[in-house]
């Protein structure tokens, strides 16, 4: 599956995200998810988000800019349940979880993935694909609510994935990835194909600063994810690592090279999908 959308890493972008525990959306937030716990319903490890009997949650995903959602991922642990639900809503104007106007994602029990406990998935390659009327929605606040008739002590949401794009001129003031032709704007996952054991697989791409009157300084190049063993980054294509690079500073529309490869090592290796992204944070703008 190709999917052409940014992954949101909501963990680490300004999200904030507060739930409450009777189901009911109109009751709003009445506490707020721990940075450790997004950091949860971010992975792919398969941590357990809920490890209560409680049956009923309604998570709110505060967006620090509009955003358009296009793909949705959840993977549940609701084996031995008889009733399960998820219902997935989207709020342009909506300031406390509350109020506002929502519009209702269609979001079927066959759209989410099914966890075993102790049987492994590579779920996130497969998240439901929104309608094109639902991917042009301008997004500031996602609603997702989970009602089950009975939850064990390990059972409930494991993670919950994002991916789509900023609203055009939401953050002018950004750091982005350019492609290989170092003009057009990465706008999708880049997937590097198969590669065999002992191979690898380098793409070129640019990191510029977006900014059209402020320079960035002291820029952050953090590579990771839970499966990335085997990806590492370069300035110039000789010295790798896989451990944070960092740019001095950035002019306005200026951009440099990242090279980006992949190397699953020698044989023997599990046959498995790896992934790895590139978090970028800015010291200051001035």
């Amino acid at each position: 599956m190709v999917i052409n959308a940014r992954r949101f890493l909501y963990n680490k972008d300004g999200t904030t995200i507060g739930m409450n525990t009777d189901g009911l959306p109109a009751t709003g937030v009445t506490s707020w998810l721990s940075q450790a716990e997004m950091d949860t319903l971010q992975s792919e490890t398969g941590k357990y988000m809920l490890t209560t009997q409680d049956s009923k949650r309604t998570f709110f995903m505060f967006f620090p800019t509009k955003r358009n959602v296009e793909y949705l991922g959840i993977l549940l642990d609701a084996y031995g349940t008889s009733y399960f639900s998820c219902v997935i809503e989207v709020s342009d104007d909506s300031t406390d979880g509350s109020n506002g106007t929502w519009t209702t994602i269609p979001f079927s029990e066959s759209d989410i993935n099914i966890a075993r406990q102790d049987i492994g998935v590579s779920w996130w390659a497969s998240p439901k694909e929104l309608t094109a009327a639902d991917k042009a929605l301008s997004v500031s606040v996602l609603r997702i609510t989970l009602i089950f008739d009975y939850l064990t002590s390990e059972q409930g949401l494991f993670t919950f994935h994002v991916y789509g794009r900023e609203l055009p001129g939401e953050n002018p003031d950004d750091i982005i990835f350019v492609q290989s032709d170092a003009t057009t704007p990465m706008a999708s996952l880049l997937d590097m194909g198969d590669v065999p054991e002992g191979g690898s697989a380098e793409y070129t791409t640019y990191v510029k600063n977006n900014s059209s009157s402020l320079t960035a300084n002291t820029i952050s190049l953090e590579m990771g994810g839970e499966y990335s063993t085997g990806y590492e980054m370069s300035f110039d294509g000789t010295t790798w690592a896989n451990t944070p690079l960092s740019i001095a500073s950035l002019a306005p529309a200026e951009q440099v090279p990242l090279y980006v490869r992949f190397m699953p090592g020698a044989a023997p290796q599990e046959l498995n999908s790896r992934y790895s992204y590139v978090n970028v944070t800015v010291g200051s703008w001035a």
